[in-house]
């Protein structure tokens, strides 16, 4: 194992390399805990870096300690390695150990840190065996926090002495309360008889331990086992008693020795007084050199001051003649640009000649086609379709492919023939070097010359294209990089520690890979879901057929490992269970021999949960679905037996509760007559079991529509059911004959997914793979083409985001779906294969490590119900690098709020660490900074800020002056006489810098004017030219832009790289107009 980082002090957790009293305390708990514990199986909760295990292991005869602190759980496996212990993550109130676990708990110093303390108690007993002990401590609230005034940052419930002993006798049938505190004291005690304990005091006594600062109390429903009294010492410590009289003795000599050395001192004292008058004289006679040296500077300076004035008269002269050329070349540009006016006048005359022999052309190809279609529709044509069967056969026995004839000749479209060709290009503006005086450089750089670089870009070598094959059509502008998912064949790769995200990714499971009886009669001996998956064929070039499976191969679920592999495969990379398909028809179980060894085998070390997939069983694969093959026969009796089969899987602790209750999926809940009473029979049984009910969810399966009654706490969408798919069958080359099914593309699906509005019901969100069933369906498959890992995981990232962000949710709650695990037939599948690799699991992960456990208080990050503040800036930061100089800018500014988005964990922490007053929230990386804007201003409109200045870490990738052009935007914006603009004029509205400030025109507008017009019915603003602040960073007033910030955040597509035509970019187009149309002001700095 790795050696992991050193654990660093936090100000609560106690370390080995701490001194003095707080050893004391803590040492003398574990010592006492250690005599109870020998030979009994012990649980250390709260057990922090591991020392007080590693002493309770000393007597014990296992020990688990828990701790919260993944870092501190990794220390302690790493420095105290032993057989009989480990070590895992977990806190109190949700214990990663099984029922009855446990002979005896230890918890020291955790119950303050909680607010649920009956929870704690409930959780301690659930784990401990009958008559089992706990010795538990907490910190007594008058001693330690009323009567020193002290608060402790890290304790949220502190508990009297009273409430203590009241809260633990509820719990136990017996428990003995015992005191703690350090003193200054001689102890005295029998090693034979048992006497009472008492403090003495000057002349008064006390039984017990009076005033003492921590609360110990022993407790268990069977007797209490030996507990004495005790004290506690460290041998050799710094708080050793009887050091007094060894000093003493020793004090003598000392003070002989000290006096000598004072009278050595003296000596070299009188020396040191002889040296310092020497270099005194020395120092005045620096000062008269340093005098002559001043007045040899002043005259040099007065020399130098002549010379500059005779230069800058030299300048002037300069300035003035580069003037006049300038000019002399200025109108030169000036009569290019009027002789490519009167080319281009001419050239709209020929456009317009040319359009009219175009239309001409037209309708003469029309009558050509009308002639074409009445002789193929005449009796002549259809006589001879004998002759053109005959020729066709002697085709085929020449080995020549059959040839078609057209029924129908169809019109072709012209407009690539009939448009207008474009305009002459525009003369090129004249060229200014910059490279004689700094005068010239500044002036060069004018406001006018800034706002034609907006409308220029310089592209970057090397980057890519748009990935794939896509049958979809995108706008031909610059194309970004924008993914760090690797595309190609993706190794493994072991991640420790595993993650433990936020938003749990829950992967449907199949156990179909191994043989059983009613497969070999119905498909005859041996058959599996690999009989199908090894046949299949390529369809169409590119087609990724057939899928071939790498790590465990053509595996077999009778084989015990597999499983076990299989869920160490999935933890490492992130999946935090399987919701394992299974089959009951009427009492007959299939496919039921790998779930019940799984239940069996606790080394299938991960959570799960089950789906009844409820249809009947057809022969759909070979195209026969009137055929069943096993039926379903629901009914209440049925339904009572299925649930009572399933009660054993949900008392296993891998079982998935959402708040407590066992997650029960129903694939398909419309076939079940009566389902809401069938429901309430289920909660019913539950109930009876122990259980605090089901969590009834259906999947969103066809025809499925959810009402209320029906008895479910949520919905789980079911891709490919109910999607919105692009059908793109006709537009993909070289098909194989006789194909028969539909073709989808992948790349448009994720978009229309991603923007699916939110039901008002609680809906699990479901992202799937590549699917392609050509291994059951041949020829009648329905496959997705153009599929890739970058938006298999923007659609993952994007319902990850939805759940995270959603405060109506429970923790439980924050669930997505993915489908699935191994549906290697229906071509989507997480396990790795010989295309993509470990590529599947990978993209997982990396979407994944955005919602890891520190992630939470980023996703969803208090926003206050109050502020003083009058100002805020609202930042996105994507590119990491640009944070510190964004944040030198912002600090610039006093007093105001500052929210900051982001699309990384890694990222949202540095911000953080590095400006800790910052709100700073992760975000999905759709809509650049444009959506991130909107989100944080609908999430902060109650705060009602006078204005707010928004901000972007831009880079512009496609352009070779992407930071330039950042860095000046940003040093005109943040700057304090900005909000004193607004204090005075309270109509302003927009404030950007006149650099970025682009009139609309038709190429600025030709990939957005549609949108744009959108955008503009949508909320009721309609648009007209203008100006619009390009790059999309300036200040403004709420109200004047809140029709656009109101805008619905879901309604934008997954980052595609586009540098132009987005929802982003037609709404950056529509700020300043919007900003007028609502009657306030646009200025510019």
């Amino acid at each position: 194992m790795k050696k992991p980082p050193e654990l660093l002090p936090d100000g609560e957790r106690y370390l080995p390399q701490f001194a003095g009293t707080i050893e004391l305390e803590h040492l003398h708990r574990y010592q006492l805990a250690r005599r109870i514990a020998a030979g009994l199986d012990v649980l250390d909760i709260a057990c922090g870096e591991g020392y007080g295990t590693k002493i309770l292991m000393g007597a014990a005869k296992s020990v688990i300690g828990v701790d919260i602190s993944a870092a501190a759980v990794e220390h302690a496996a790493f420095h105290y390695p032993d057989p009989n212990v480990s070590f895992r993550v977990g806190g109190a109130k949700h214990i990663p150990v099984s029922d009855d676990a446990v002979d005896m708990i230890v918890s020291f110093e955790t119950i303050e840190h909680l607010v649920e303390h009956e929870e704690m108690l409930l959780e301690l007993k659930r784990v401990l065996r009958p008559g089992g002990v706990l010795l538990i401590s907490s910190p007594s609230k008058l001693e330690y926090s009323d009567k020193p005034g002290y608060s402790n940052p890290f304790h949220v419930r502190e508990l009297y002495t009273e409430e203590f002993i009241e809260l633990v006798g509820r719990h136990f049938r017996n428990s003995k309360h015992f005191g703690q505190r350090l003193s200054a004291a001689s102890l005295i005690a029998n090693d034979t008889d048992s006497a009472p304990f008492f403090v003495f005091a000057g002349n008064e006594s006390q039984p017990g331990v009076p005033e003492a600062r921590y609360d110990l109390i022993l407790a268990s429903d069977d007797d209490l086992p030996d507990f004495p009294h005790s004290a506690y010492e460290i041998p050799q410590s710094t708080l050793q008693p009887y050091v007094a009289e060894a000093y003493r003795a020793s004090s003598e000599a000392y003070r002989a020795s000290a006096e000598e050395q004072i009278a050595g001192l003296i000596t070299t004292r009188d020396q040191i007084s002889a040296q310092v008058r020497e270099l005194g004289e020395k120092a005045q006679q620096a000062e008269a050199r340093v005098a002559n040296l001043e007045q040899q500077l002043a005259a040099r300076h007065a020399e130098l001051e002549q010379h500059l004035a005779a230069h800058h008269v030299e300048l002037e002269q300069q300035l003035a003649s580069r003037h006049v050329e300038l000019e002399q070349h200025l109108a030169a540009h000036r009569a290019e640009v009027e002789l490519w006016a009167r080319q281009s006048e001419a050239l709209e005359i020929w456009g317009a000649q040319y359009q009219a022999r175009a239309a001409e052309a037209e309708g003469h190809l029309n009558t050509v086609v009308g002639i074409t279609n009445s002789v193929l529709t005449s009796k002549w044509w259809r006589r001879s379709r004998v002759f053109r069967r005959w020729t066709n056969s002697l085709r085929k026995r020449r080995g020549q492919p059959k040839k078609y004839w057209p029924t129908r000749v169809e019109m072709p479209q012209l407009s690539a023939v009939t448009e207008r060709p474009s305009a002459l290009p525009r003369p090129q503006e004249p060229v200014f070097h910059h490279d004689e005086t700094p005068q010239q450089l500044v002036e060069s750089h004018t406001p006018e010359r800034h706002q034609e670089e907006w409308l220029t870009y310089t592209p970057l070598s090397g980057v890519p294209a748009p990935f794939g094959r896509s049958v979809v059509d995108v706008p031909d502008v610059p194309i970004v990089p924008y993914s760090d998912i690797d595309e190609g064949f993706v190794p493994y790769t072991a991640h420790e520690p595993f993650l433990n995200p936020d938003v749990r990714a829950i992967a449907f499971y199949l156990p179909q890979f191994h043989p059983f009886a009613e497969n070999d009669a119905w498909w005859g001996k041996g058959f599996t879901e690999w009989t199908n998956v090894g046949k299949a064929k390529p369809l169409f070039p590119g087609h990724h057929q057939p899928h071939c499976p790498i790590h465990l191969g053509y595996y077999d679920l009778r084989v015990a490992e597999i499983m076990r592999e299989q869920a160490r495969l999935a933890r490492n990379y992130g999946i935090s269970g399987f919701a394992y398909y299974f089959y009951w028809f009427a009492g007959k179980l299939l496919m039921q021999s790998p779930l019940e060894k799984m239940l069996e085998d606790p080394e299938v070390d991960i959570p799960f949960c089950m789906i009844w997939a409820n249809e009947n069983w057809t022969r759909r694969w070979d195209g026969a679905d009137h055929e069943v093959l096993i039926a379903q026969d629901h009914s209440f009796d049925d339904s009572r037996a299925m649930i009572e089969y399933l009660f054993k899987f949900m008392m296993d602790p891998r079982y998935i509760r959402i708040d407590g209750k066992p997650l029960l999926i129903i694939y398909h809940s419309i076939l079940i007559p009566d389902f809401e009473e069938t429901v309430a029979l289920w909660q019913k049984e539950a109930r009876q079991k122990g259980f605090d009910g089901l969590y009834v969810v259906s999947a969103q399966t066809f025809g499925f529509h959810p009402s209320e009654g029906s008895g479910l706490d949520a919905v789980m969408e079911f891709p490919p059911h109910n999607i919105n798919a692009t059908e793109v069958t006709d537009k993909v080359p070289g098909l194989a004959e006789d194909f028969s099914g539909q073709i989808y593309d992948y790349s448009a699906l994720v978009g229309n997914e991603v923007i699916k509005p939110d039901p008002d019901y609680r809906l699990f969100r479901t992202s799937f793979l590549s699917w392609d069933n050509t291994a059951r369906r041949g020829k009648k498959s329905h496959v997705f083409t153009d599929f890739s890992l970058t938006r298999y995981g923007q659609w993952l990232a994007a319902n990850l985001e939805t759940a995270a962000k959603d405060e109506t949710r429970s923790a439980d709650e924050r669930i997505v779906f993915i489908n699935a695990w191994n549906e290697w037939a229906e071509g989507t599948h997480l396990e790795p294969d010989s295309a993509h690799g470990y590529g599947y699991l990978d993209a997982t992960r990396k979407v994944l490590a955005n919602y890891d456990g520190a992630a939470g208080p980023f996703q969803r990050p208090a926003i206050p119900e109050t502020t003083e503040a009058r100002y805020a800036v609202i930042a996105h930061v994507h590119y990491a690098q640009t944070w510190l100089e964004l944040q030198a800018a912002i600090e610039s500014l006093p007093g105001v709020d500052v929210y900051v988005t982001t699309t990384t964990l890694e990222t949202a922490q540095f911000i953080a660490d590095n400006m800790p007053r910052a709100i700073v929230e992760i975000v999905d990386n759709r809509g650049r900074d444009v959506r991130p804007f909107l989100m944080t201003m609908q999430r902060l409109a109650h705060l009602n800020y006078k204005a707010v200045c928004k901000v972007h870490g831009k880079k512009s990738a496609y352009r070779t002056d992407g930071d330039t052009l950042r860095q000046q935007l940003t040093s005109t914006l943040l700057k304090p006489s900005v909000i004193e603009m607004f204090e005075q004029d309270h109509g302003l509205g927009l404030v950007a810098a006149e650099s970025s400030m682009i009139a609309h025109n038709a190429q600025n507008m030709n990939f957005d004017q549609a949108l744009v017009d959108a955008i503009s019915a949508e909320i009721g603003i309609p648009f007209r030219m203008g100006r619009f602040p390009a790059g999309t960073m300036f200040w403004a007033s709420p109200q004047a832009i809140a029709p656009l910030t109101a805008l619905n955040i879901r309604s934008f597509d997954v980052e595609r790289g586009l540098a132009d035509g987005t929802r982003a970019h037609a709404i950056e187009r529509l700020f300043a107009t919007v900003t007028e149309a609502r009657g306030f002001s646009v200025q510019t700095l």
